[in-house]
């Protein structure tokens, strides 16, 4: 149906005019699925924000103040969204730091019991031996 009446309804010459005129496929869009209603467009729904402006197609522009706060808004969006990137690469590499540093502590305590092991069985064996030989000093 779109297809149909889109040469019906942007023809690529005005009445009267020789030359081709340009053919906003948006908006011949927009006409034929019935124009935007209630902030939704036919086959997009409330994602129109993302594709188009909807003041483009309403027939009226958004008012000059509010759309420079509203770039001030982003503005400032981005500029915290760089920030938080900021700090969460810094927590990264924080944890990163730490998780080595606790490897590391885990290898030195795992060494430390291994020779504190050899140590008790060199201990038990000398008292044993010691305890078969009838010396009972020790």
């Amino acid at each position: 149906m779109i297809s149909s009446d889109y040469g019906r309804r942007c023809p690529n010459q005005r009445e009267g005019s020789s030359e081709p005129q340009p053919v906003d496929d948006n908006e011949v869009f927009v006409k034929n699925v019935g124009g935007v209603k209630k902030s939704r467009l036919y086959g997009i729904g409330s994602e129109i924000s993302t594709y188009c402006s909807i003041a483009s197609f309403s027939g009226t522009s958004p008012a000059t103040g509010h759309s420079h706060e509203l770039e001030d808004k982003l503005q400032l969006t981005q500029e915290e969204n760089n920030l938080l990137r900021d700090q969460f690469k810094d927590l990264q590499d924080q944890h990163q730091k730490i998780q080595e540093k606790n490897e590391k502590m885990q290898e030195e305590m795992r060494k430390q019991m291994q020779k504190m092991q050899r140590q008790m069985q060199e201990q038990m064996k000398s008292q044993l031996a010691a305890f078969f030989r009838g010396d009972n000093d020790q």
